[in-house]
């Protein structure tokens, strides 16, 4: 672990991977963080919560901008997260992070191209994300169009 966090590379057959319940875990805590950013931008997006919105037009010019706020603050969030720290804070809290293939950090635009493609893995029912539990290096299909993986930096007790 300590090459790791001095940024030595090393071989890719040794990297620990990180299981398949703590990938879960960080994926829930980032879930609970964006719904609760959400909740705080759509009731200050919704100004008149009493009108009601009975026509598409009405619906789309009322919920539209929030939808463009939240599609770029997720891509933010995990760009950002990743680009910067190499993890999400859902990530940090169980000491995972996202690495390329030899172990070395990620960058921003591949930190993007990530996330932009796990919104594919998110919206195939979430099959692109269960990929993890079945491959070798637990990687979701993001993962293997990016050439990522996600490692844990807890040391081995």
């Amino acid at each position: 672990m300590q090459k790791l966090v001095e940024g030595v590379k090393i071989d890719a057959n040794t990297l620990p991977y990180a299981g398949r319940i703590l990938r879960t875990g960080a994926f829930a805590v980032d879930t609970a963080i964006m719904y609760l950013i959400s909740l705080a931008l759509r009731l200050g997006f919704d100004l008149n919560p009493t009108i009601q919105h009975t026509d598409t037009t009405t619906l789309l010019v009322a919920v539209g901008p929030l939808a463009v706020v939240m599609f770029v603050l997720h891509l933010a969030y995990e760009t950002f997260f990743v680009g910067k720290y190499g993890a999400t804070p859902g990530k940090m809290v169980f000491k995972l992070k996202v690495v390329n293939a030899e172990g070395g950090p990620v960058t921003y635009l591949r930190a993007l191209s990530r996330r932009l493609t796990k919104i594919l893995s998110e919206y195939i029912l979430m099959i692109g994300c269960l990929m993890a539990f079945f491959d070798d290096e637990r990687r979701a299909l993001h993962d293997r169009i990016c050439n990522t993986r996600v490692i844990t930096t807890k040391p081995k007790v």
